[in-house]
């Protein structure tokens, strides 16, 4: 399959970009999202991410279904993208999954095995994943007791604040 070319953003002066973020998960994809803008976004806001959830989550081929809805719907792509989030975890049709999204043109964000282990390495070196995310917040809960930096960090992210 051939690499597709992804624009590059370049709003017009004055317009911030934005991105339209469908995700697996229904709490830390969106708490992580949410301290992006919260913390780089500036003021005025230079780029707002609206994220595309369900309660209870979505599987990686609903995931694609609804990123490539809201591409459908862009007004100017010059100024907006589309992302797809989802873990390894579990699941079937990833590749299939991961292609139709290429191919439609949705950029992916894709962790293995899940997005909360990714999001702990930022805060711990040396850690090895599990194969799951269950697996993934057993180590996470097990690192956090061990490191109060991490702990503390990670309260923080997912807090809001």
């Amino acid at each position: 399959m051939a690499q597709r070319e992804f624009p590059v953003l370049s709003p017009r002066a004055g317009q911030r970009r934005v991105i339209y973020a469908v995700v697996e998960g229904e709490n830390t994809e969106r708490d992580y999202l949410e301290y992006l803008v919260d913390r780089f976004a500036g003021d005025p806001r230079t780029f707002e991410i609206k994220i595309v959830w369900e309660r209870n989550g979505l599987k990686p081929h609903d995931v694609v279904n609804r990123a490539i809805a809201e591409l459908d719907e862009l007004d100017d792509p010059r100024r907006e993208q589309v992302w797809a989030f989802f873990d390894r975890d579990e699941h079937s049709r990833l590749e299939e999954s991961y292609g139709r999204a290429e191919s439609a043109g949705v950029r992916t964000a894709f962790s293995n095995p899940c997005f909360e282990l990714w999001l702990l390495l930022h805060f711990v070196s040396g850690v090895s994943g599990g194969q799951t995310s269950k697996t993934s917040r057993i180590s996470c809960a097990r690192l956090t007791k061990r490191s109060a930096t991490s702990a503390r960090a990670l309260q923080h992210l997912t807090s809001g604040h």
